[in-house]
């Protein structure tokens, strides 16, 4: 009679459990799915991981994980969106200019970054970052941040930024120019380049577990975005990770925490170095200044874990964004040299000396403008944002939205469209010369590939700053090749990118 009873209570609990997950996980979002659909969104009827899992599968059959988006913009103008289950929730993903204007400049107050998506850097690597903050709280960090992106600190590490690209080069030319990973060592640039002009730092020799700090960075910025793709995750979210109950969870804890931790050593070390001599800090750089302020005026100044979270994020945010545009720059001049050849010549026409190079010189070569630009239109770092959640129910344009409904935007959503560009997936440069298509266009937010409104990139000006640089000292002493089998195939994850990494090869100019 015990055994039976008991059985009997485990067979109800098993049965109140599953009917839990049922209509938690696969009832209530797949309806918000439905809700949406009758607004005009696209549905996917995927349980958990919904269109968000699907993207390499997509990329792998279709060639790039958008293109059946991109075919329904053409198609559609009046094209709405998609809808898709997320773990719990219902994801609503616009891809219209009209939606996506009105929540980045208006709807601010009614919906906040998700916070399981951004759980895994928040908890444990920076939790008190400008990217993960709102409201007053993201404005007073961003008014104080700012300081250091203004006109004059930017033309003042020129020389800076020119060095490390240099000396990038001059230690490629004696490890090998061959079979070149260009992600990786266009984010040791760019990494090395946030270390010394916004914090004083020389990164070239610190190592973290066995990989070079930009390395380190690398992982964690990936990693964390794959965590949040789990089924496991999308389940039982941070608390199984916190737990620890599983190798892959166990080691993710123990780097992302052991890589605050290593970050830290620099900031306390040159706290400590100012705090008994100010007189030796460089007002040039970020964390000098922040430092000095927090000695003058502790109160109003950030504290420690708040300027040790900006020197993370930046490294995070600005390291591989920029490192995926250079790469897939690269990519484009290797499939068409002759880009090459007309950049390699307006350098010797517009640039007075590459080891002297001057502000207004480098925004005014058109062509490697024009590449750059048309780089970010074809292959942008990023195609969407962190998910944003309704904390209310409100009204977008002509959509209701529900509370605690995902949103996210397609920044693709005008860039492909050939009613906008002309032959829209070729690559052309001469779009954003003279009288192109993209000199002008109908509407400034048909390209925002650093976003809008209060949460546009901060650093988008030096992202273009030290891009113009790398290609400058690059292009003057290499050609650049991927091998002639490559098939580019673009997938999405947390950022745009080729679903298998090419490798590339400079050859020295004689």
């Amino acid at each position: 009679m015990e055994s039976i009873s008991f059985s009997l209570v485990f067979s109800t609990l098993a049965i109140l459990i599953g009917l839990h997950i049922l209509i938690r996980f696969i009832i209530k979002p797949l309806s918000s799915v439905y809700y949406y659909s009758k607004q005009g969104l696209r549905p996917t009827y995927i349980p958990i991981l919904g269109e968000w899992g699907q993207a390499d599968k997509i990329a792998k059959q279709y060639g790039d994980a958008q293109n059946l988006l991109v075919k329904t913009i053409n198609a559609d103008p009046n094209f709405v969106g998609t809808t898709s289950p997320l773990g719990d929730r219902c994801t609503v993903f616009l891809t219209n200019i009209k939606h996506i204007k009105a929540l980045l400049q208006n709807q601010a107050d009614n919906v906040i970054k998700h916070q399981k998506f951004i759980w895994p850097w928040k908890e444990y690597v920076t939790k008190t970052s400008i990217t993960f903050r709102e409201g007053d709280d993201h404005k007073r960090l961003r008014r104080i941040l700012a300081k250091s992106f203004h006109f004059d600190y930017l033309k003042r590490n020129i020389p800076v930024i020119s060095k490390i690209a240099k000396e990038a080069f001059d230690d490629l030319e004696i490890s090998g120019l061959n079979d070149i990973h260009p992600l990786i060592e266009m984010g040791a640039i760019t990494g090395e380049v946030i270390g010394r002009t916004f914090f004083g730092f020389d990164h070239k020799k610190a190592f973290y577990r066995g990989k070079k700090i930009t390395d380190a960075v690398f992982f964690v910025e990936t990693e964390a975005p794959m965590l949040s793709k789990t089924l496991l995750y999308q389940i039982f979210g941070p608390k199984l990770v916190k737990l620890q109950l599983t190798p892959y969870h166990k080691h993710i804890v123990s780097y992302f925490k052991g890589f605050r931790e290593y970050c830290s050593t620099f900031v306390a070390k040159r706290k400590e170095e100012l705090r008994a001599d100010p007189s030796k800090a460089n007002l040039d750089n970020l964390i000098d200044g922040l430092l000095l302020q927090q000695f003058e005026d502790e109160k109003n100044a950030m504290s420690d874990p708040e300027i040790l979270d900006q020197y993370i994020v930046f490294f995070l945010a600005g390291q591989q964004t920029t490192a995926h545009w250079l790469t897939m720059i690269l990519y484009c001049l290797a499939k068409n040299p002759e880009y090459v050849e007309k950049i390699r010549n307006e350098i010797k026409t517009t640039i007075k000396d590459t080891n002297n190079l001057d502000y207004n010189e480098l925004t005014n070569m058109v062509y490697l403008n024009a590449v750059m630009k048309e780089v970010l239109r074809l292959y942008p770092p990023v195609h969407m944002f962190f998910f944003r959640e309704a904390i209310r129910d409100f009204q977008l344009c002509e959509l209701k939205i529900k509370k605690g409904t995902l949103l996210n935007v397609f920044l693709g959503h005008s860039v492909y469209n050939e009613k906008i560009f002309k032959n829209a997936r070729n690559f052309d440069p001469t779009r954003w010369m003279d009288q192109g298509e993209g000199t002008n266009l109908p509407d400034p937010f048909c390209l925002i590939p650093f976003s809008a409104g209060d949460h546009s990139c901060i650093g988008q000006h030096m992202a273009w700053l030290q891009t113009r640089i790398i290609l400058i000292h690059l292009i003057s002493r290499f050609n650049v090749t991927v091998p002639d089998d490559y098939k580019l195939i673009m997938t999405q994850r947390l950022a745009y990118e080729p679903l298998e990494f090419f490798n590339i090869s400079l050859h020295k100019l004689k």
